[in-house]
């Protein structure tokens, strides 16, 4: 499945988002404010269907939480990188230490925003 990037209404870029959070509610959260933003949101509950569906579409930005089963987030990140994903990863998470921050950070993520607030950085995250 092939997807390029387009102008939304608003004039700003519309993009493929896959999001892996475990969180049902937060996860639905993030798709819908990154939906209104006017971007395509794939939403998959860990990092193991993140890395299979990833594999069958393209996707321009990952949104990942840290914490969750099968494949953390620190781990769906490094996936991705030696898979030469070049597109930005923003890092969702409601807890991290610095060790792991600096791990995300070792690794290219575009930003890390702590939950619950970080919500309402988002858009402005997939878009800069």
């Amino acid at each position: 499945m092939e997807f390029a990037a387009t102008e939304t209404d608003r004039g700003s870029v519309r993009r493929r988002i896959l999001c892996a959070e475990d969180h049902v509610q937060m996860a639905e959260l993030v798709q819908k404010v990154l939906s209104q933003a006017g971007h395509i949101v794939v939403c998959v509950p860990d990092g193991r269907r993140a890395v299979d569906i990833f594999e069958s579409g393209r996707f321009d930005v990952v949104v990942t939480d840290h914490q969750m089963p099968e494949l953390n987030g620190l781990e769906l990140v490094e996936w991705l990188r030696a898979h030469s994903f070049e597109g930005k990863i923003v890092v969702h998470t409601s807890r991290i230490n610095p060790a792991e921050e600096a791990a995300y950070r070792s690794h290219g993520v575009s930003a890390i925003l702590m939950k619950p607030g970080g919500i309402l950085k988002l858009p402005e995250a997939v878009a800069s």
